[in-house]
This record gives C-alpha cells, structure tokens and sequence, in this order.
C-alpha cells in the first residue's frame, strides 16, 4: 500500500502538471514500467492503462480474498496464498492478454525467479524497450 501511495501522488501530479483530468495514465508517461511479486501486478496493471486509485482497489481485494491467513499455508510445503484465487482475480482485472498485446500502453519489465537455478529471469513486452534507449513513439 505504501508504493501505491507515492504512485497515487505521482500520477496526481502529472494529472496536474500535463491537464490531462482523468485521462490521464501512468502508463502514458512512463517508457517503462517494472515490478517484481506484488508490484509486478502493480506494473502490469499500470502498464495495461488502470490508474492507481483503480489498482488500490484490486489491490484490497486480492489481499483479503487471496492472502488469507490459514494454519495450514505457512509456505513450507505449500505456497502462502490461494493459486487459483490469485489467477481468478488476475485475469479478471488484467485480462488473459500476453505481453506483446497492444493492450499494454508501455514498456512492462516483470522480474520473476528461477526455481531450479534461484536466478533473477525479467520477462518484458518490447526488445528495443531494454537496449535501444530510445523514448516511446
């Protein structure tokens, strides 16, 4: 909740500095979006276009339907939220889009993990996003 907070301001002072009104998205502004776990699914929702008061809202949904404290879900043998819940709820908000859909406004950079290796493996939407430097058309 603390990074949807800056975000909150962020995208309030851009709203104010660009007299965009609602229209206006992070995801317009930004080149690139990125997260990892939880703020991966902040990134994307940012990236497909949804403004962060949006996302908060989601955010409050998942985090009490998904992340339910169970005596059994400690994350020793089995992962410390509802899988299926988690993919309900993802789809619902962010689509079954890939990647590369024109859906995704922006750049997006997801950081995920390596079971078998424990390596850092980014997942993004665009090549030329990561090596050309170049800002967006």
């Amino acid at each position: 909740m603390l990074s949807l907070g800056f975000l909150a301001r962020i995208e309030s002072l851009l709203r104010e500095r660009h007299c965009n009104g609602d229209a206006f998205r992070l995801a317009h502004y930004f080149d690139l979006i990125a997260g990892t776990s939880m703020g991966a699914i902040i990134a994307a929702a940012l990236a497909k276009g949804l403004t962060v008061a949006e996302i908060a809202g989601h955010y409050m949904t998942i985090g009490t339907e998904v992340f339910k404290k169970d005596w059994f879900r400690k994350g020793i043998i089995r992962a410390r939220y509802d899988e299926k819940k988690l993919i309900y709820y993802l789809k619902r908000i962010l689509g079954e889009q890939e990647l590369g859909d024109e859906a995704v406004a922006t750049g997006l950079l997801i950081v995920t993990k390596r079971v078998d290796t424990g390596s850092p493996w980014p997942l993004g939407n665009t090549q030329s996003t990561f090596s050309s430097g170049q800002s967006k058309a």
